[in-house]
């Protein structure tokens, strides 16, 4: 340990390395960000439905759909051109 200590008072990188190769390394430890939670929005009112047009295509879907589901529909239906 004092060799180690001696070294890093001397500017050496890192620490003492041992015969067998393996050495110290510095280590940090920080602590994770607390997530914000995610709003959500909850609304009394009746959602609209939601029509999506694609040539002679019309899909209606409830206005609760996601729009993850939505957006895949309407790439599906690009695709198909």
């Amino acid at each position: 340990m004092a060799a180690g200590r001696a070294a890093r008072s001397a500017g050496a990188a890192g620490g003492p390395v041992a015969e067998d190769g393996f050495g110290f390394a510095a280590l940090v430890v920080a602590e994770e960000p607390t997530p914000t939670p995610t709003p959500r929005i909850e609304s009394t009112a009746p959602a609209q439905a939601v029509e999506i047009v694609a040539g002679e295509i019309t899909v209606r879907l409830d206005g609760a759909t996601p729009a993850v589901r939505i957006a895949e529909i309407a790439a599906a239906l690009g695709a198909r051109r």
